[in-house]
């Protein structure tokens, strides 16, 4: 099997909200403690591109496979615009994001034990897309890992119960990132 979901630019429009500013008009608002603005951007969603193959040996086994490319490259910085702006919220104007292609691995199956009931169990991996330089807590992004099992029992002709369990591990991530205190978050380096 293959799918092909295309590139999309989405527009979104919202309000930005800062309160409790101290000093306001020194940073540049002209209200305070509070200040609202509306607020603009454009978010471009990455086309993806996904090939599968499923192996049936017999009715009582199937196993499946995907692997995914998904254009996160697109993605090198994301553009505010602000009704009422200052020379604070042009500094958040831009931020860099300069987004890596990245790929994904998923594999499962599922045993038949009699009529009634069924076995299943998979595994994915999905890449990290932002560089450490980029990582933020708006997206706190990095490399997952995932193991899921299940059961699925056929009470009567119409009824199914099923039961299942997925554990995710996100791994861990050492991140430089020094731009960020310029666009007006805290540096989280680290890990």
């Amino acid at each position: 099997g293959f799918s092909f979901r295309s590139k999309a630019d989405v527009d979104v429009h919202g309000q930005v909200k800062i309160d409790d500013l101290v000093l306001a008009a020194a940073q540049g608002y002209d209200t305070g403690p509070h200040f609202v603005s509306g607020a603009h951007a454009q978010l471009q969603l990455p086309q993806n591109f996904t090939w599968a193959y499923a192996y049936v040996p017999s009715d009582k086994w199937a196993v499946e496979f995907d692997f995914g490319l998904t254009g996160w490259g697109i993605l090198k910085e994301l553009d505010y615009d602000f009704e009422r702006n200052n020379a604070t919220l042009r500094g958040l104007g831009t931020i860099p994001r300069d987004y890596d292609d990245t790929f994904s691995f998923n594999m499962g199956g599922h045993r038949r034990l009699n009529e009634k009931t069924d076995f299943q169990a998979g595994f994915f991996f999905y890449q990290a897309a932002s560089p450490k330089k980029h990582v933020d807590n708006y997206l706190p992004d990095t490399h997952r890992y995932g193991w899921s099992l299940g059961t699925s029992y056929q009470i009567t002709k119409w009824l199914r119960a099923d039961l299942a369990y997925l554990f995710i591990l996100y791994a861990t991530r050492h991140i430089s990132n020094p731009q960020i205190p310029a666009k007006g978050g805290d540096n989280i380096d680290g890990r």
